[in-house]
């Protein structure tokens, strides 16, 4: 398969545990693609597929990166973020830092990252405040700022946001829309939610991948 013009994620899937026959999608980049779906068991197989966890017939290119080429660089660029909350000792910018380090990430890059960051999204304004000293939301909001250090290819969103305090929200908004403008390639994916429909580009239902908007 070849990448061309703006398309940075092509999926192929040929064949997968008979849930998914003959799937074609191309994503393009500085987007923001919503997937949906009725089905559990499906929806999260599809997520797993993309992020390189499960076995299919088939590839996906990421940004000139075939996943059945090279998993462990295909696998690097993208990054996921859950409804996990971080919970630990760690100040913010020791956190930052932590997250920096496993990604390959050192000065002084690092550094003006933080800095550009921390310019344009000041939600939280401390870096000295404990992780286990914030609250939920504010711990979900400091794991979509982390994103920014990263910058990666593709970012998959599986979060909710129906627990999240609006004005956090409203915050995180914020961040996707940085991290779009900056070349970023988004995916949100999941079920039973509407908060982010309004920022979509295009969406998807993953029960046919027919487009719906």
């Amino acid at each position: 398969m070849q990448i061309g013009g703006d398309i940075i994620l092509n999926i192929q899937i040929q064949y997968f545990k008979e849930l998914y026959q003959n799937i074609s999608l191309q994503i393009e980049s500085k987007s923001i693609t919503t997937v949906i779906g009725r089905n559990p068991h499906k929806f999260n197989e599809f997520i797993s597929i993309i992020k390189g966890k499960s076995s299919f017939n088939g590839d996906i290119i990421l940004d000139n990166i075939s996943l059945k080429l090279d998993n462990s660089h295909y696998k690097k660029k993208i990054d996921n973020i859950t409804g996990e909350e971080i919970n630990s000792t760690l100040s913010i910018d020791e956190y930052l830092n932590f997250y920096a380090m496993l990604r390959g990430i050192h000065e002084p890059i690092l550094s003006k990252r933080k800095k550009e960051i921390f310019s344009k999204h000041n939600y939280i304004n401390s870096f000295d405040v404990r992780l286990n000293e914030l609250l939920y939301s504010q711990r979900i909001y400091l794991r979509f700022l982390a994103s920014l250090i990263k910058m990666p290819a593709l970012l998959i969103i599986e979060n909710n946001f129906i627990d999240l305090d609006p004005i956090v929200t409203q915050a995180i908004i914020s961040i996707i829309n940085d991290y779009v403008s900056q070349d970023g390639t988004c995916i949100y994916a999941y079920y039973k939610s509407t908060t982010v429909f309004n920022l979509t580009d295009s969406m998807y239902y993953n029960e046919n991948f027919k487009i719906i908007l």
